[in-house]
């Protein structure tokens, strides 16, 4: 449990030196990706086309991605 603690501190003040989850979304792709669904949307194309719901790229949504 102190090695998860090592982790999500040092990205939560990644996340609040960035100026939150959407701004720092947009220079760590490797987070974006992790989203299903970002303002409302659904950006994950797994889990849309499993229930036959409409998807978005995220990218539409984080400029500089």
């Amino acid at each position: 449990s102190i090695a998860l603690s090592n982790i999500f501190i040092s990205m939560f003040s990644a996340m609040a030196e960035s100026g939150g989850v959407g701004r720092f979304a947009r220079f760590d792709r490797g987070f974006a990706s992790g989203f299903y669904m970002f303002t409302g949307k659904m950006v994950n194309s797994y889990v849309a086309n499993h229930f036959n719901w409409p998807v978005n790229d995220i990218g539409l949504f984080l400029p500089g991605l």
